[in-house]
């Protein structure tokens, strides 16, 4: 005789599972914008989860973010003082466009030019903005997982915000002919 599972704890699990792929999901896009590069944002990600369960603990998002920063903290901490020379920067990659992908060059390049001028803004403020823009936290929440005052994250988005207009506009005079 076979034991059937109680469908709604198949259920409960299903959704847990969906709860934490969302988590992760958003502790990912985080660490992009902290670091700007995929690998790296995916050994964030993974090094925070591996340190929150050896502790025990769950995968909540006040503590994956704040791991994540942390572990990024460190990881800047010690490429400042160790730096190593990249071989990725020499890459130069030519594309020869057709006239019908000209317009999605146009995206690409107004993605780039967005990346670039957030790669500009300092760690502190592009953090306040991601918290505020994309995962949409009020400052007084940024406030609780930064460990720091409301209004220094006001302050930190009101800058990040004016600097990122400031250089998007000087990019775009550079462009235009």
């Amino acid at each position: 005789m076979m034991i059937q599972p109680d469908r709604v704890d198949d259920q409960v699990d299903v959704h847990e599972n969906d709860d934490l792929d969302e988590r992760l999901q958003r502790g990912f896009r985080y660490a992009m914008a902290l670091t700007h590069h995929s690998t790296h944002a995916e050994d964030l990600v993974q090094e925070a989860c591996l340190k929150l369960l050896n502790r025990g603990m769950a995968i909540e998002l006040p503590v994956l973010f704040t791991t994540i920063r942390n572990r990024f903290i460190d990881l800047y901490r010690h490429a400042k003082r160790f730096p190593k020379d990249s071989l990725a920067d020499t890459n130069v990659v030519e594309l020869k466009l057709s006239s019908a992908v000209a317009k999605h060059d146009d995206l690409i390049a107004d993605k780039d030019m967005l990346a670039r001028a957030l790669g500009r803004l300092s760690i502190e403020e592009r953090e306040a903005l991601y918290f505020w823009a994309v995962e949409g936290y009020t400052a007084k929440e940024i406030a609780k997982i930064g460990s720091m005052s409301r209004n220094t994250v006001l302050s930190r988005i009101h800058r990040a915000r004016s600097k990122l207009r400031q250089m998007l506009d000087d990019i775009e005079t550079e462009v235009a002919p």
